[in-house]
């Protein structure tokens, strides 16, 4: 028979919240089973405060996309009140169909999953100024002059073929044509 101090203990358990990392990473043929892995996402969304990242890498191109498969995989942190067992019981039944981490952050509150929140956006910030740094951004005016003096360009080409061509000037068809 448990005693007072150890339902105390508990019940403490209980009310103090916990910060999990969870990692869903459902394999590819996850919905031919039936199921959504969103749904699975908002049952955690209902145990408390989630902070969901969804890894996008593994999606392929358009041309070998298979649309019957899940390609993306979750970073979640969530802050509950509730057990490690209830935060399991959300994926009870794809246990056999995807790979899962959870990792408990802190046993006191949201201060780890913060700073696990700051390391994420840290990391994706990185990752969009890389991709900034690899395309340049033109001012779509820029472009409309540039295609315009691209087409007088041509438009003079055309009129220095024609003229090279009727005045039989060898010499303007090679700059004509150059």
């Amino acid at each position: 028979m448990p005693t007072k101090e150890s339902q105390e203990s508990k019940k403490a358990k209980a009310e103090t919240p916990v910060t999990y990392r969870i990692r869903f990473r459902p394999f590819l043929s996850i919905m031919s089973t039936g199921t959504d892995p969103l749904l699975l996402i908002d049952e955690l969304r209902g145990l408390g405060e989630c902070k969901v990242i969804a890894q996008t890498e593994a999606i392929p191109d358009l041309e070998s996309l298979d649309p019957e498969a899940c390609y993306i995989y979750w970073d979640i942190i969530l802050n509950t009140k509730e057990g490690l067992n209830a935060v399991k019981d959300v994926f009870i039944f794809v246990e056999c169909d995807s790979e899962l981490g959870i990792d408990v952050l802190a046993e006191k509150g949201p201060s780890s999953a913060l700073a696990e929140q700051q390391c994420t956006r840290e990391k994706r910030n990185g990752v969009r100024e890389a991709e900034a740094a690899s395309s340049v951004r033109v001012p779509s005016f820029k472009l409309d002059r540039l295609a315009d003096l691209i087409g007088e360009l041509v438009t003079v080409q055309a009129r220095l073929s024609r003229f090279s061509l009727l005045n039989g000037a060898p010499e303007l068809t090679a700059i004509a044509e150059g």
